[in-house]
């Protein structure tokens, strides 16, 4: 039998804003029942603390992540959202570059005000 193998790494942020690893592991897949089983011992390993998985929307990962952490731990990678945009975008007869650049300058906008709200919110919280 021909299997695909993947590779899964959980990374985490520290208080300096430098990435460390946290878990990593190599599946015979990229199954729900891989991604359960990775997702569910690294819950284990955290002992309680509610981690943000960011993903690039895999179909296991959509199905998974909520299951093990809640739906509101779930976020999706900003990159794969501007990389499908274009994609679709340009199925319609949009210029490639065009879209790029509005969808960057419309995502810059939004994370410019996202970031200004969760300095309110840290201030205020």
């Amino acid at each position: 039998m021909d299997r695909t193998m993947g590779c899964c790494w959980g990374v985490g942020l520290d208080a300096d804003n430098h990435l460390f690893d946290v878990a990593y592991t190599i599946m015979s897949s990229e199954s729900n029942e891989d991604w359960e089983y990775f997702l569910c011992n690294i819950r284990e390993c955290l002992g309680g603390l509610q981690p943000v998985v960011m993903s690039d929307r895999n179909k296991a990962l959509l199905y998974v992540v909520p299951k093990v952490f809640g739906i509101e731990c779930h976020t999706y990678c900003v990159r794969h959202i501007r990389e499908d945009f274009v994609t679709a975008a340009a199925k319609y007869g949009y210029r490639k570059e065009s879209t790029k650049d509005l969808l960057e300058e419309m995502l810059n906008r939004v994370g410019s005000v996202c970031s200004k709200w969760s300095r309110v919110w840290a201030c205020s919280g």
